[in-house]
């Protein structure tokens, strides 16, 4: 960590928000086309945030839940949806002690079934 990076403060919607905002004024998350980009993630974290669905997480696993959907989101539908079929493998691609790995699965594909809501809600 640099000198001018300091951690995430707050509460685990606070720092989900802050992380978004970094990774929103990026220039290439600006470009990108909509949805996935940065008005987009946005909107995304936003609902997110106003529905409160890392609520029932430990703090490192809400911290866990909000950065791959961030990180996820960026990347499209299929890679939140090819997520949830890794956390459910017996050997996923990223190897994270998780307080509850249940809880985890359990807030990501809920948090997938907003998104995919919202997409249906738009007819698209």
């Amino acid at each position: 960590m640099s000198a001018d990076q300091k951690p995430f403060e707050g509460d685990r919607y606070e720092r989900l928000s802050q992380a978004t905002d970094i990774l929103a004024a990026d220039e290439n998350m600006i470009a990108a086309e909509l949805p996935y980009n940065a008005e987009g993630l946005r909107c995304f974290v936003g609902g997110i945030i106003a529905d409160k669905l890392l609520d029932g997480l430990t703090e490192d696993d809400a911290n866990w839940v909000g950065m791959l959907v961030v990180l996820d989101f960026t990347r499209g539908l299929s890679r939140m949806g090819w997520r949830v079929g890794n956390m459910l493998s017996e050997k996923p691609d990223v190897d994270h002690a998780c307080d509850s790995e249940a809880a985890v699965i359990r807030a990501y594909v809920q948090i997938l079934h907003y998104l995919l809501g919202a997409f249906v809600e738009a007819g698209l």
